[in-house]
């Protein structure tokens, strides 16, 4: 009884924490539309579902926040949740970097410096991202 109670709580914390956060990502918020496309590409707390956490991602992107941008770039790089497109996917990424997402520097380094994904390989530009 206490343990079956205990995760019955959480669960239903966790449920009203969805709800929440899918009423600020409807309203706007790029933080919690960041969040719900996370949501949905683990299936956590809503459906594991590619093509909705891109288009959460996607509108965070949208609303300019680095973690969303960053995620949406790397969806169009790997081709997740709908067509792969490696130009709009740096443009991404390189826009989440220069925001501060900590992934998005990551990402352009590593790329730079194996030479992926169209880019040349660069140790300076490579140093520069990852810092």
């Amino acid at each position: 009884e206490g343990e079956l109670a205990e995760a019955w709580q959480k669960n239903l914390e966790f449920e009203k924490r969805v709800k929440k956060m899918r009423a600020k990502a409807e309203g706007g918020d790029g933080e919690a539309m960041h969040w719900m496309g996370v949501g949905h590409t683990y299936g956590q707390g809503v459906a594991k579902d590619d093509a909705q956490a891109r288009a959460w991602f996607e509108r965070s992107a949208a609303a300019r926040n680095p973690k969303g941008l960053a995620s949406f770039g790397d969806c169009l790089l790997e081709g997740t949740g709908g067509p792969q497109d490696f130009a709009l996917g740096l443009v991404n990424m390189t826009e989440a970097a220069y925001l501060g997402s900590d992934f998005g520097a990551y990402f352009l380094g590593d790329s730079f410096f194996e030479g992926l994904c169209g880019l040349p390989k660069d140790p300076v530009r490579a140093r520069y991202w990852l810092k």
